[in-house]
């Protein structure tokens, strides 16, 4: 989903120049850490967080990604497994079933329909993918309160399938 950041004052002292414009994929949790950036406050050692700053994209910097991008489906069915939690690395997106057993991986630049699965084809990138969501997304619930888990609508239990 295309985003657009409006900044129209204060932030030429930090570099930021009106008019830019990237292609680089960031998420709403990017917001978080990239107000801290601008404010000059820094995020407390040892937190893990499920993004970074963009502010270095807002000042036409070169950014990079210290680990993918990482987020949750809310529940999306595909098929017959239930997904809930995707990385991105590039042009690579990995999706991980409730259990974090089933996994789809696909290259979304060349497939953005999501239609064809590839982890057959490139099981060394698969496993990669599925050690790097499998560690983070622990590090991630191992610091987070379970809010999430509690979401009345599911009442404790997996969705039905569509």
């Amino acid at each position: 989903v295309p985003g657009i950041i409006s900044w129209p004052r204060g932030l030429e002292a930090a570099g930021v120049q009106p008019g830019g414009l990237s292609a680089e994929p960031i998420i709403g949790n990017d917001i978080f850490p990239t107000l801290l950036a601008a404010a000059g406050v820094s995020i407390p050692d040892g937190l893990t967080l499920d993004s970074q700053s963009i502010l270095p994209i807002l000042k036409s910097e070169h950014f990079e990604r210290a680990q993918p991008l990482f987020w949750r489906n809310a529940y999306q069915w595909r098929g017959d497994y239930l997904y809930e939690v995707a990385i991105r690395e590039g042009d690579w997106k990995l999706l991980a079933d409730t259990d974090r057993t089933v996994f789809e991986l696909y290259n979304i630049v060349q497939d953005p329909r999501e239609t064809t699965d590839l982890s057959a084809f490139y099981p060394e990138r698969l496993e990669r993918m599925k050690a790097t969501l499998i560690a983070h997304d622990n590090c991630v619930l191992s610091e987070t309160r379970d809010w999430w888990q509690k979401d009345p609508r599911m009442k404790g239990k997996v969705p039905e399938q569509p």
